[in-house]
């Protein structure tokens, strides 16, 4: 694989994860991008879902399933699809934020689906 072209896509995805944090209104830096094919990305967001108060919230997006809300149980270290943010194409990280916006306000949420 061209290493020109890796470092293109890894610059582009966390160009997308600091965007989409401020446009949540978010301080630092609190994502990490997997630059290795299948590009992926994760997102902590600050606050907590009404329908999941004890769990963490992240978002995670793969190259090829898109964007997901998880949590992670307390205790178990995993996570968990909760929504999938079911459009096709690529969302603006505009787009993505009032998504998520809608989650944390308890918004019926896209469900997982196997997209």
């Amino acid at each position: 694989m061209d290493a020109d072209f890796d470092h293109e896509v890894t610059r582009k995805l966390r160009l997308q994860a600091r965007q989409i944090s401020e446009a949540l209104g978010q301080q630092g830096e609190s994502w990490c991008v997997e630059a290795v094919r299948p590009d992926a990305l994760y997102l902590a967001v600050e606050g907590r879902l009404p329908s999941f108060p004890d769990d963490d919230l992240a978002l995670t997006w793969r190259e090829k399933r898109g964007w997901f809300a998880v949590v992670e149980h307390r205790g178990d270290n995993r996570l968990h699809e909760i929504a999938h943010f079911g459009v096709r194409g690529k969302p603006s990280p505009r787009e993505v934020a009032e998504w998520v916006a809608g989650l944390l306000r308890d918004d019926p949420p896209r469900l997982a689906d196997t997209a």
